[in-house]
């Protein structure tokens, strides 16, 4: 097997840029096993797939503003991707595991600021990224918010990701979203609404 029996043609103009109007509306493929056959559905048809005794798992992580457009101190620019928090040592400072993208390989000492009220500093080199320092006028968790946009799939594009209209933080966030601290969307729960998931409950699942 190679790799590039994997690799296949996607028209650019094919890839949705924008979730569709309704949540439920989006498409469904059905993959029969038993004779290979394959439907082309709406997803709020799936519940003709789901029956009295079903068990439905949901993935309830709450997706963070997770990317963070800042520049260095010598002026280029720097992206920041939060992984996982790490340490915090009160309301002004927090340590977090990140990604850190910039056209030179960023080194501990490298400081970054995002806003005015909002900087970080890299302290640590690690297996898999940086420990990243933040510092911040107000609550570091407050300020992330306000700076940070949401993590969107590389194929999705946007003129000015930084500033969306606040429709991307609603779309890529499940109706069930409860615990916080995703840096990516649980994707497969996105077209569920409330309305969709009361049916799916009173069909016994």
């Amino acid at each position: 097997m190679h790799l590039q029996e994997f690799d296949y043609d996607l028209p650019p103009e094919l890839v949705a840029q924008h979730p569709a109007e309704k949540r439920d509306h989006s498409r469904l493929m059905v993959l029969h096993r038993r004779d290979r056959r394959i439907e082309h559905r709406l997803f709020f048809e799936i519940t003709e797939y789901l029956h009295d005794g079903d068990v439905l798992v949901v993935n309830d992580a709450r997706v963070i503003p997770a990317r963070l457009l800042g520049r260095k101190e010598t002026g280029g620019r720097a992206e920041v991707f939060l992984l996982r928090h790490l340490a915090s040592g009160g309301d002004h400072e927090a340590v977090w595991h990140c990604l850190v993208s910039c056209s030179k390989k960023p080194h501990p000492g490298t400081r970054i600021r995002f806003q005015p009220s909002l900087a970080a500093e890299i302290v640590e080199v690690m297996e898999e990224g940086y420990a990243v320092w933040f510092t911040a006028e107000g609550t570091v968790k407050d300020e992330l918010r306000e700076a940070g946009w949401t993590p969107l799939p590389p194929y999705i594009r946007r003129d000015h990701p930084a500033r969306d209209d606040g429709q991307d933080r609603e779309r890529y966030q499940t109706v069930y979203a409860r615990a916080g601290g995703a840096v990516a969307a649980p994707t497969a729960g996105l077209h569920f609404t409330e309305a969709l998931l009361n049916r799916i409950r009173e069909k016994g699942v």
